[in-house]
Order: C-alpha cells, then sequence, then structure tokens
C-alpha cells in the first residue's frame, strides 16, 4: 500500500510539472514564495480515476488510495504556494470498476480543464479515457 501512495504522489507532482514546463507566463516564481503580484494564476487541474465505490465485479473491493494520496499531495504542494504560484486542484471520478464509467470520467475530465488523468485503476478505462483529447496545460 504504501508504494501506491508514493506512486500517486509521484504522478501528482509528474503531471503538475508537466502542466507548468507547457504553460508559458512572463513572470516566474518558487512553489514555497506564495503568489505573485497581479492576477491569480489559472489552478492546475488533474484528475483521478479511480474505484471509489465498492464493485461488485472487483469482489466488493474499492481503491480510495490514488484519490486520498493525490488530495494530500496537492494540499502540501498548495501549503506551500502552489506550483510557480499556480494552486493544484484534484477531481476525482468514481469509475465504480466499470470501463464504460471510466469513459465518461475522461469526458468529465475534458470538461472540467483537468490537464490530466491520474491514478486509473482500470486498466480497459484508461485506455478509453486516454482516447479523449484533454487540454496541454491550464488556461
Amino acid at each position: 500500500m504504501r508504494l501506491t501512495k508514493i506512486g500517486a504522489a509521484a504522478a501528482v507532482a509528474a503531471a503538475a510539472a508537466l502542466a507548468v514546463g507547457c504553460s508559458s507566463s512572463g513572470s516566474s516564481s518558487t512553489a514555497g514564495s506564495g503568489t505573485s503580484s497581479g492576477a491569480a494564476k489559472a489552478p492546475i487541474r488533474l484528475m483521478v480515476d479511480t474505484t471509489m465505490t465498492p464493485a461488485a465485479a472487483l469482489g466488493g473491493l474499492s481503491f480510495p488510495y490514488p484519490a486520498v494520496t493525490a488530495k494530500a499531495a496537492a494540499a502540501a504542494l498548495n501549503k506551500d504556494g502552489g506550483i510557480d504560484g499556480h494552486q493544484v486542484v484534484i477531481d476525482v471520478c468514481d469509475n465504480q470498476g466499470n470501463p464504460n464509467q471510466s469513459a465518461a470520467c475522461g469526458r468529465e475530465a475534458k470538461s472540467n480543464g483537468d490537464i490530466a488523468v491520474v491514478g486509473s485503476w482500470d486498466v480497459e478505462g484508461a485506455y478509453r479515457t486516454s482516447a479523449h483529447s484533454l487540454p496541454a496545460r491550464p488556461r
């Protein structure tokens, strides 16, 4: 279970770093410096697609750990000013152990403006989710 938490935290950090690296900005600040002067920066939105509701197809199991860990990692990042002044927002979608619901999570991620879907446990659902084009950076 510890490896799962570390992996989810690493995925959140990597996706957020990718988002900042892909964004263009005239000014920069470090994660610990808080917000810079001027307008607030758009948040970096990530979605965790996981089975939150116990699923009959999975023997009644649920997998909330990616969502819990991603939210904890985002809270820690945001406490120190976010990433380059961008707050990290974690959206959680319960795929209910159903690949069709994972596809709906992908559509929801696109609608939310999420830049990545992380922590997906459902292999087929992750494939279907990746078929939806997500924006390259926060706006």
